[in-house]
């Protein structure tokens, strides 16, 4: 079953709204480098009143999708509370959705040779942070800025005259 498919997200609305634990494999490269493709991710129920900034939610799109990426705000109108999330890898944070629409939240990562924990995955966005503090947040921009600084720093090439 495809993570992006409505059964998909139905079936995981409810076994998280049952409140069971589920263990999904998750498919992307928005959270690179700290949720990889292929990694798998523990999700436990949403607890409202325990969400903090930079936690990694496992949402639901309105148009369907699912997506795990990281809480940047909390916000309220009215009687609605709404939460804004980023992806590490993304130059963008998302559309704000409703609370309603968050279906649980992520306990831990799991890979062949490495398991982050929440405490990890929190220090994780605070590295992100840095980087998009940086700039550097833009896959490639790094290596852009690079040879654009190599260019600048590159001794000038003398003019050829036309008799050579």
């Amino acid at each position: 079953m495809r993570l992006s498919s409505p059964e998909c997200c139905e079936l995981l609305s409810d076994l998280l709204g049952r409140g069971l634990t589920c263990e999904i494999r998750m498919r992307g490269k928005s959270m690179h480098p700290t949720i990889r493709d292929g990694d798998l991710v523990m999700l436990r129920p949403l607890d409202d009143q325990d969400l903090r900034i930079g936690d990694i939610l496992l949402c639901a799109s309105p148009e369907g999708r699912l997506f795990c990426h990281r809480l940047v705000r909390l916000s309220k109108q009215g009687e609605q509370r709404w939460v804004q999330t980023w992806g590490d890898a993304v130059p963008w944070p998302d559309r704000p959705v409703p609370l309603t629409s968050v279906l649980g939240h992520v306990e831990a990562v799991r890979t062949p040779g490495r398991e982050l924990s929440r405490e990890a995955l929190a220090r994780g966005f605070r590295r992100s942070l840095r980087r998009r503090r940086l700039g550097l947040h833009v896959p490639g921009l790094l290596a852009a800025r690079r040879r654009l600084l190599l260019r600048r720093s590159a001794p000038a090439e003398a003019p050829r005259s036309a008799s050579q």
